[in-house]
């Protein structure tokens, strides 16, 4: 408890005991003779001896109240925590380097000899149990100029590709975790994005599994990304070839219609519109497949299908 209340406390019992000293002093005082000129001289050593013994026993009687009072109990002193020793620190780690920079020759050379990169990559981790999984990749069929560069590529460009076609350019990191993640066999549906009738035109599939995407480190091409390192281990790309485009195209205007009623309303299309690599499940696949089929009212799927085999890119290899 604080001196302060401890202070409080003792002034209150003293004042309460003074009134009873001065009952007394008065009563005394009622008992002594009659003031006389005559007796003054004498009278006033008697006061003034009973005023002393009146002070010294009040004087007794605070003291003794005093002592009375219970002392309150000194507050118990906060514990002081000890600091807890400091654990050694751990020595910094050393800043990772930069790989070292390679000349724009040595970057050329490597993303030409890019198409001949293995089918399977090594460092890629295999599906257990194998399957074949399910995509959708965008890509711009009107001509776009971007930095001076013009960006332009439809599933006909495609198709007119005697070689499989690295899906360069990806700089987002989902769409890009999407690339890693395709094994050589998956499946990925051709979209036709930023254009008059945005939607799903053909199907294709993944020859070549991830490897860099070198025209991140050369400042030749859209795709330029300054801040790659030089080991290309921050962008990646697929390659791809046609299996056959669509009689009719599959609008996205339709997929967002059906999309809500039935196996397409968690499609990552309709979900995440941005991403330019959409995963897609078996059941969003075949519904797709569906209604391509449902849209072909001249009954040309199965030439559709045939015609594919004929494109240059169909036997690329």
């Amino acid at each position: 408890m604080p001196a302060v209340t401890r202070s409080l406390r003792s002034s209150t019992r003293l004042s309460a005991a003074a009134p009873a000293d001065e009952k007394k002093t008065a009563v005394e005082k009622s008992k002594a003779p009659a003031k006389t000129k005559t007796a003054k001289k004498d009278a006033a050593p008697k006061k003034d001896t009973a005023q002393k013994a009146s002070k010294a026993a009040g004087a007794g009687r605070k003291r003794k109240a005093v002592e009375a009072e219970p002392e309150d109990e000194p507050e118990p002193k906060a514990e002081v925590k000890k600091p807890a020793a400091k654990k050694p620190k751990k020595p910094a780690a050393g800043k990772k380097e930069a790989p070292p920079r390679k000349t724009k020759d040595e970057l050329k050379a490597l993303r030409d000899a890019s198409a001949s990169v293995p089918d399977v990559n090594p460092d890629a981790e295999r599906r257990d149990p194998p399957e074949e999984r399910y995509w959708l990749m965008k890509s711009e069929p009107d001509v776009r100029i971007e930095d001076g560069y013009e960006i332009k590529f439809s599933i006909d460009d495609l198709a007119a590709k005697k070689t499989p076609e690295g899906w360069e350019g990806i700089r987002n990191y989902a769409a890009r975790n999407n690339l890693r993640d395709m094994r050589k066999g998956d499946k990925a549906f051709f979209y036709h994005s930023n254009c008059k009738e945005p939607g799903i035109v053909g199907i294709i599939s993944i020859v070549k599994e991830h490897s860099p995407d070198w025209n991140a480190c050369i400042n030749d091409n859209p795709y330029y990304d300054d801040a790659a390192p030089h080991d290309g281990s921050k962008w990646s790309l697929v390659h791809v070839k046609i299996e056959h485009k669509f009689p009719r195209i599959v609008p996205l205007s339709l997929l967002k219609e059906v999309g809500p009623k039935g196996p397409l309303a968690n499609m990552q299309l309709l979900k995440l519109g941005r991403l330019s690599v959409n995963k897609v499940t078996k059941e969003e696949w075949d519904e797709v497949i569906r209604m391509a089929k449902e849209l072909d009212e001249d009954g040309e799927w199965e030439k559709a299908v045939e015609e594919g085999k004929k494109f240059p890119n169909y036997s690329a290899a």
